[in-house]
């Protein structure tokens, strides 16, 4: 058998130096800092996407209760207001428009041209100061042709 040989520095036993023990701190350190960076964005996409679909929800809602009806006239303007609970944070805003640049299509009497209207719903959400103050916005934009009286086919519509 072969004699132990002793440890050149005074004995001691072999180990970690410090520079080993730093250099294993700042990888685990760079890591924590990667994956708390990676879970915050995540929970952030995760609400951006919630918020999202409350306004699609919110903006479904917005046609059932304030609908715009085609026995009514259509009178352009700006019209808004704010959701009930749980949903009163977000507001809603309605923009009707009547369209000028209308063609002249064969079959479309010249009277027609006016009656096109584009409508333009916003729903937003002001988010607090200490979230950045952005506001989330989710807007649709349609068109809506409006015959007004009209006799023929198979009804009759008057305003």
């Amino acid at each position: 058998m072969r004699p132990k040989a002793k440890n050149a520095s005074r004995g001691l036993a072999s180990g970690f130096t410090l520079v080993e023990v730093l250099l294993a701190l700042v990888i685990l350190g760079t890591g924590i800092t990667v994956l708390v960076a990676t879970t915050a964005r995540s929970l952030a996409v995760a609400r951006r996407a919630k918020e999202y679909q409350d306004m699609r929800y919110l903006l479904a809602r917005l046609e059932l209760t304030h609908p715009l009806q085609l026995e009514e006239e259509i009178q352009p303007g700006t019209e808004e207001g704010i959701f009930e609970p749980p949903y009163d944070e977000y507001r809603w805003q309605r923009t009707i428009e009547q369209v000028e640049a209308f063609e002249l299509l064969p079959g479309v009497e010249a009277d027609d041209r006016k009656l096109l209207y584009q409508v333009n719903v916003l729903i937003f959400r002001q988010r607090p100061r200490w979230a950045a103050g952005r506001r989330v916005v989710e807007e649709v934009t349609t068109y809506l042709y409006y015959p007004g009286e009209r006799e023929g086919g198979s009804f009759s519509r008057q305003p």
